[in-house]
């Protein structure tokens, strides 16, 4: 009986030996965990700036309009100045907007038109419109411009045109036909700001 008592005592011990050790082994790693472990840094943004500094939507100069999505084309939006006045017209299968200010207008229309390519001075000519001046306008959501004037449409008028997958350009844009007309002495900070309008634009 008192071997059994004390082999009984002996297991007891270990058992009790085991448990602290295993107890006191789990927080230690535990803690080791908690000061290893690298927190996940925040996903940082970059945004491409078009040309001259974009205007923002959310600022209290700025509007946003929207319109389009008639046959194909998809509907967008586009951020202006608040100074700039904007009409809208609507039918079954076309849809115009005009946006202007001092004699400066901007047109967007879709509906059913014909289009066709674009060159530039120091191309080679094909059966394209020749535009002799562009500017070009790099749109942070993924679409490039050019608005480009002719020798036969004058000083006061310029056709945008967007580049294609094969880094051609044509008058067929994502938005539809877009047109800008201006007076013949020229403001250059609100061409500027025909340009940032342009930028802005987005599908949605």
């Amino acid at each position: 009986m008192k071997y059994i008592l004390g082999t009984l005592s002996i297991l007891l011990l270990l058992i009790i030996i085991a448990g602290g050790a295993f107890y006191f082994g789990q927080q230690s790693a535990n803690q080791s965990k908690e000061m290893t472990t690298t927190p996940t840094p925040s996903p940082y943004v970059t945004a491409q700036i078009p040309t001259g500094q974009l205007m923002q939507e959310e600022t209290k100069d700025v509007k946003t309009i929207k319109a389009g999505g008639v046959l194909v084309l998809s509907p967008y939006s586009i951020v202006t100045p608040s100074d700039w006045a904007s009409q809208k017209e609507q039918g079954e299968e076309m849809d115009k907007l005009t946006i202007s200010k001092e004699g400066y207008k901007i047109t967007i229309f879709q509906g059913s038109y014909g289009g066709g390519g674009c060159i530039y001075s120091g191309e080679p000519y094909a059966n394209f419109t020749k535009y002799d001046n562009y500017v070009e306008i790099q749109n942070p959501n993924g679409f490039v411009f050019r608005r480009g004037q002719n020798q036969s449409t004058g000083k006061t008028s310029w056709t945008v045109c967007q580049k294609g997958a094969d880094d051609s350009y044509g008058t067929i844009t994502s938005f539809g036909l877009i047109t800008i007309n201006n007076p013949l002495n020229i403001d250059e900070e609100i061409m500027s700001e025909t340009d940032q309008i342009l930028a802005s634009l987005k599908k949605f």
